[in-house]
């Protein structure tokens, strides 16, 4: 399956554990952002952020790693107007609630988040094989 690894600059060493899970797992990431210089040249920003783009189009799913910041959000709010499947990985869940209950979209129908990488994985292994996507289901987060 093509991923797009959704994150914060920030949060970028755990965006590529992420991406690196995934491909050993088999799938495909469509742009690594995550090797974007680090610059304040507004012409710099605007390559970037059609790479960006072209990377959530190309994708058959999208994985966020949370926490994430504005550019997070808005790569979600895009996968979601592409009817994209948005599979979200939250490690610290004792901070989850606070991030999920910040924006609706968090609870869009196309929306799976849990903080088990694994699991998440497997979830994205279930959607390939079978072919189908399954819509609406919850992850509840496993006992930290």
């Amino acid at each position: 399956m093509k991923i797009y690894v959704a994150s914060s600059f920030l949060n970028k060493d755990a965006a590529r554990e992420m991406q690196d899970l995934l491909k050993r797992y088999g799938h495909e990431i469509t742009y690594d952002w995550t090797q974007h210089p680090s610059s304040t040249d507004w012409g710099i920003f605007r390559e970037e952020c059609k790479k960006d783009l072209q990377g959530i189009v190309d994708a058959d799913a999208l994985v966020v790693v949370l926490p994430g910041r504005l550019g997070t959000a808005s790569e979600l709010g895009i996968a979601l107007a592409l009817d994209k499947l948005v599979f979200v990985w939250y490690p610290d869940v004792p901070t989850m609630q606070a991030t999920l209950d910040n924006s609706v979209f968090w609870h869009h129908i196309n929306v799976w988040i849990t903080d088990d990488a694994i699991r998440l994985v497997q979830e994205l292994e279930y959607a390939q094989e079978e072919l189908v996507y399954v819509r609406g289901s919850k992850a509840i987060p496993t006992e930290a």
